[in-house]
């Protein structure tokens, strides 16, 4: 029972790690939507939930990321085929660095392709350990490479690798490892994040027991020790003097060839899984007070008077991260640049959009630099213009002579603290309804609404019936005034002009005229 037995150990072993990476390559896309999936599940489940917004830059990171980790396990999957089918193919005489057939050439020496030094013996417990001890596999490794390269930086990879993971390294080595890689890991996620360390730290604290644990339950369930040898079929164990011994007397295996054997008896430390098990206790603990009372680990903000006035930019204009009042007064305490002024207008704008209105502070500092014409036009535009999105409601297709019901559907991101901001108000003056080219409007109104209401409510929503009489394809159009400024504008009534256009208010600081419109498909 060797590699050249389809049947055997090593080879069911090798088309076990070939159909893990399979698995892994469709299970990868799955969670990574499962996110996704569980939050609108939430919101069809709790509708009254706040919406879940997560930023396109991120999405794109993540996604990225999740296409190149499928692209490397594809990558891996058809090494390991190749590993499969090479090894047999060769008697083990294969480079384990660029995978290159070594069968025409002696027992010692170097691969002519990529210089990696081999023995024909170092090479058979390589490729048999690599399937049956994969945690052992690079200890020939480094007896291949030891003479060659005892100081570079491949063998101290190799020689690090070795002592996280190899069975037969010393605990403290991989538990030192594993603290090193969680304080690396928490000082990167603290930059990264903007928060201390120490609260990034505790925070993670979890994860290294959890880790921690997992190592020594997997070490303490079973481990190989000495050198002895094993028939990898039945485990029967051989005898030094059987070493010559062709065939397993207990099963008949062929356990003198390579992959026909383990090597090391089999030894289980009930300290370790004890230890491994409680340690995984203590990270589902913590995980569950963490859920119920974030608070026990030490905040993980850094004070606001500490960050640049960049970064309390960032702060405030970040839909996630969410502001305080407190950061909003050490930020009004400084000195901005009139590139800093841009750049936070521009992120408080994105803001609005994605939580559907500006805070308090947000809005009085916008209304101020838009009193002092402190901003571009352009910018002044767009802080009117998306106070409000409309859109006209229509049916896709219909029949000739039969009426049908078009609307006005709307997402506003009004100011909604003029009372304590003295902001402006935004105002909706609305036209009417059209059909084709016609210039007679349908439903004018003469009275003002507010652009928070407008849409919201069936009184606040203008609705009519149209009817089509001619086949082919029907133009629905609808005009709206949005006009933006004081209280004032929203009281009195609207007076038309002869040619559509309402009288503004003089107390408007701004007013732009808006048509919707939609094709409808009229059939017979």
């Amino acid at each position: 029972m060797s590699w050249h037995d389809r049947n055997g150990g090593w080879a069911k072993g090798q088309q076990r790690r070939v159909n893990a990476l399979i698995f892994t390559l469709f299970i990868l896309p799955l969670s990574f939507l499962m996110p996704f999936l569980a939050i609108q599940a939430t919101r069809w489940l709790i509708p009254r939930l706040p919406s879940i917004k997560i930023p396109l830059p991120l999405l794109w990171i993540m996604s990225i990321g999740c296409a190149g980790a499928m692209l490397l396990i594809l990558r891996r999957a058809r090494i390991e085929r190749s590993i499969k089918r090479l090894v047999p193919e060769c008697d083990g005489r294969l480079c384990p660095a660029c995978r290159r057939s070594l069968t025409q050439l002696p027992d010692v020496g170097e691969c002519p392709r990529c210089g990696q030094p081999y023995t024909v013996k170092l090479l058979h417990r390589f490729w048999a350990d690599y399937v049956l001890e994969p945690t052992n596999a690079g200890t020939w490794l480094l007896k291949m490479n030891a003479e060659r390269a005892a100081s570079t930086k491949a063998f101290s990879l190799r020689r690090l690798y070795q002592l996280w993971f190899s069975s037969r390294s010393r605990l403290d080595y991989m538990v030192a490892s594993l603290l090193v890689l969680y304080i690396i890991a928490s000082y990167l996620l603290s930059v990264f994040l903007h928060v201390t360390f120490l609260g990034m730290f505790m925070k993670m604290l979890p994860y290294a027991f959890m880790m921690l644990g997992m190592s020594l339950l997997s070490r303490g369930w079973a481990r190989r020790v000495g050198d002895e040898r094993f028939c990898v079929v039945c485990a029967y164990p051989q005898a030094p003097e059987a070493e010559t011994a062709e065939q397993c007397p207990e099963c008949g295996g062929l356990w003198n060839r390579p992959g026909g054997f383990h090597r090391g008896r089999i030894v289980k430390t009930p300290w370790m899984m004890f230890t491994g098990a409680t340690l995984l206790l203590v990270f589902f603990g913590l995980i569950s007070i963490d859920l119920v009372a974030p608070g026990w680990a030490p905040s993980m903000s850094i004070p606001p008077q500490e960050l640049s006035t960049q970064e309390l930019i960032e702060e405030v204009m970040d839909p996630l991260a969410g502001f305080t009042t407190n950061e909003w007064t050490i930020l009004l305490s400084r000195t901005m640049t009139a590139e800093q002024e841009l750049s936070l207008a521009e992120g408080l704008l994105a803001f609005r959009q994605s939580r559907g209105h500006f805070d308090q502070d947000s809005e009085g500092w916008m209304h101020k630099r838009m009193q002092a014409n402190a901003l571009p036009k352009k910018l002044a535009d767009r802080y009117y213009r998306e106070m409000l999105e409309a859109s006209l409601v229509a049916p896709k297709k219909v029949r000739a002579g039969q009426p049908f019901s078009i609307s006005i559907a709307c997402t506003p991101h009004t100011n909604i603290y003029s009372g304590k901001t003295g902001s402006d108000v935004l105002a909706v003056f609305f036209g009417g309804f059209y059909l084709d080219e016609s210039d007679d409007p349908i439903m004018r109104e003469t009275k003002v609404h507010y652009g928070a209401l407008f849409g919201s409510h069936p009184q606040y929503t203008p609705t009519t019936t149209l009817t089509a009489k001619v086949t082919g394809t029907a133009r629905v159009r609808s005009v709206l005034w949005m006009v933006a400024g004081d209280q004032d504008i929203v009281k009195g009534a609207i007076h038309w002009k002869p040619d559509g256009s309402p009288e503004i208010p003089k107390g408007a600081r701004w007013a732009e005229c808006v048509e919707l419109a939609e094709s409808v498909d009229v059939t017979e």
